[in-house]
């Protein structure tokens, strides 16, 4: 068997973490659950999350201290019909597991890092989309130009830059400023032997 250290802060998903549960299960109380679009597979119980927002509140909280059973979530999506799965998220490390998993089956895994951050990201979101729309996945690329609609309020701002990975810059902190006077002042006398 091989192994592989995680960076993590902790042994999620085992009851090394149980402690955690109950603080998540209040917190999961405070937030209300709206049906989705599309089923949401637990991968805990490799299903469809539950209709009702107890139940689901409760699968998400025990979440934390269960096992993660990612081979049988994979079948059971491929099972459900599913061949074509997205990966968004840093690498590309879920995608080639599910091409493992579902080995010599006509399936398609695409990761929106797969570069895994050696060219722009927004190159790898175009060839994602692009392998999406290729595949017969509606894609709406005018959405990809689409500004934000400027609030009537707000204006335009007077100078704008746009920032994304490739032009930010972490801030640092200044230097302190050297002062003008001891950049002046003249050289002091060299000791004379005597």
């Amino acid at each position: 068997l091989r192994a592989r250290v995680l960076p993590v802060s902790a042994a999620f998903h085992s009851p090394l973490v149980a402690n955690a549960r109950e603080p998540f299960a209040v917190a999961l109380g405070e937030i209300s659950f709206a049906p989705g679009i599309i089923p949401t597979y637990s991968n805990t119980t490799h299903s469809p999350y539950p209709s009702q927002e107890t139940d689901c509140r409760e699968l998400l909280a025990s979440h934390l201290v269960k096992p993660v059973n990612f081979t049988a979530e994979i079948e059971a999506l491929h099972a459900d019909g599913i061949t074509t799965f997205l990966e968004v998220g840093p690498s590309r490390v879920l995608s080639d597991l599910t091409a493992t998993i579902l080995a010599g089956r006509d399936i398609e895994t695409i990761a929106l890092d797969a570069s895994r951050g050696t060219r722009n990201g927004t190159l790898d979101l175009a060839i994602a989309l692009s392998r999406l729309a290729a595949l017969g996945h509606t894609v709406d690329l005018a959405k990809w130009e689409t500004a934000p609609a400027q609030s009537a309020t707000s204006g335009k701002p007077a100078f704008t830059v746009p920032l994304s990975g490739a032009n930010h810059r972490t801030p640092r902190t200044s230097r302190p400023q050297r002062s003008t006077a001891a950049l002046n002042t003249p050289p002091s006398p060299s000791p004379r032997a005597g």
